[in-house]
């Protein structure tokens, strides 16, 4: 399995990144560390398992059945990585609200099937899945945090 990298900002990280799509449920389950949480919810997904193996990535798998969704990198990852890096890997495109703070923006690339969150300039977390559309990641996968209140 692929180790995230920390503080990755080339093509080739993202890249890396994109590359943990492969993984398969079955090979999640051969990690001698996994652990599986069954019927948990990641934004607008329900009803998913989510995988980790701590030894293998930081990153955490969300499956429904075989079927993989999304993987989600955690700021331990990729923590501090310059947003400007990997904007200029995957250039302009669609921000939505982030769940992470009140002025962070979630870069989405549906199309590449990737998103990170980022304020001041540095990366919070990164999501990949499927290629899709901007519809049907708002549809399938994100969730509107709604307003943060003080």
């Amino acid at each position: 399995m692929t180790r995230v990298a920390r503080r990755c900002g080339t093509q080739r990280d993202i890249d890396e990144l994109l590359a943990l799509r492969a993984m398969t449920r079955s090979q999640m389950e051969h990690e001698p560390d996994v652990t599986v949480a069954p019927d948990v919810s990641y934004g607008s997904l329900h009803g998913v398992d989510r995988l980790h193996a701590p030894g293998a990535s930081s990153a955490h798998f969300y499956f429904e059945g075989d079927e993989l969704k999304l993987v989600y990198v955690p700021r331990t990852a990729v923590g501090g990585t310059p947003a400007d890096d990997w904007l200029a890997h995957v250039g302009p495109g669609p921000q939505l609200r982030s769940r992470t703070c009140k002025r962070a923006v979630l870069e989405v690339r549906p199309d590449v099937g990737f998103a990170f969150a980022h304020s001041d300039d540095a990366a919070e977390h990164a999501e990949v899945f499927p290629p899709t559309t901007l519809e049907e990641y708002e549809r399938r996968i994100y969730e509107d945090p709604g307003s943060f209140i003080r």
